[in-house]
């Protein structure tokens, strides 16, 4: 059995699939989401609007903390949903 190569197959354009050239995405939450998913892809959308070169494996920002002085920062709505880290230690 002989296999026989597809010559305009292999010439052909065909762009490989990658991050790089994947379509953009928009945030669309589904059933099963959870507060690190929502955290997760609200600070890698602050990096991109920011411009921040940065890259991250994939993951990495789920358990990346924010420091007291932004937490400050946030609405007192948005605060009561902060834990501080210490707390959850004893609380845990």
């Amino acid at each position: 059995m002989t296999t026989e190569i597809d010559r305009e197959a292999e010439e052909a354009d065909v762009v490989m699939p990658t991050a790089e050239n994947a379509p953009p995405a928009l945030f669309r939450p589904r059933n099963g989401i959870t507060t690190t998913d929502v955290l997760e892809i609200a600070l890698m959308y602050l990096l991109q609007l920011t411009g921040n070169p940065g890259t991250f494996p994939p993951g990495a920002l789920r358990h990346q903390p924010m420091d007291a002085a932004r937490v400050a920062m946030l609405s007192p709505e948005a605060q009561r949903h902060m834990s501080h880290i210490q707390q959850e230690a004893t609380n845990g």
